[in-house]
């Protein structure tokens, strides 16, 4: 497959997996923000890493559908997505910013009905907060592994966002 043609179905793949896992998303995304705020960190990161492993499910399942459907088996698929992936390097297209735009394009939120104060504020805070979440994440980032690091900046900024 052409290098367009990949980074077109994986933008579709994902936009679809999203689709697919919103209703148990909105599940577990309500269980969630009962722990956070109950500030019960054990249910919140258990709940954090449950929906991170159900995303990853609907994207596999989405995935081997696609590569069903276009007849592809999941070998050139996999070679596909890889030759993706070293082309994102040199051109600083990142697969997290193609898989961004599929999940928003599954979720798009009209800004207009809010007024450009309440927008701003909102920014604000949100810029605000993910000032000392990263400052939280750097100061243990010393004492763990990369992978750690990964984990716990994502729940922070999963954190952030609730």
């Amino acid at each position: 497959m052409k290098v367009e043609d990949t980074r077109v179905l994986r933008f579709h793949i994902i936009r679809c997996a999203s689709i697919l896992f919103l209703p148990r998303r909105m599940v577990m995304q309500k269980k969630r923000l009962e722990a956070f705020e109950n500030k019960d960190q054990p249910a919140y990161v258990k709940l954090f890493r449950e929906m991170h492993q159900e995303n990853i499910k609907a994207i596999k399942f989405m995935t081997a559908k696609a590569a069903q459907h276009i007849g592809l088996s999941n070998d050139a698929l996999t070679k596909s997505m890889s030759k993706l992936v070293r082309l994102a390097a040199q051109t600083k297209v990142t697969l997290q910013m193609i898989d961004a735009q599929g999940r928003a394009a599954s979720r798009r939120v009209d800004f207009t009905k809010f007024f450009p104060e309440t927008v701003i504020k909102a920014l604000k805070k949100k810029i605000e907060l993910d000032f000392k979440m990263h400052a939280k994440v750097e100061d243990m980032a010393k004492k763990m592994t990369i992978e750690q690091v990964q984990e716990v900046k994502a729940i922070e900024a999963a954190k952030v966002s609730d």
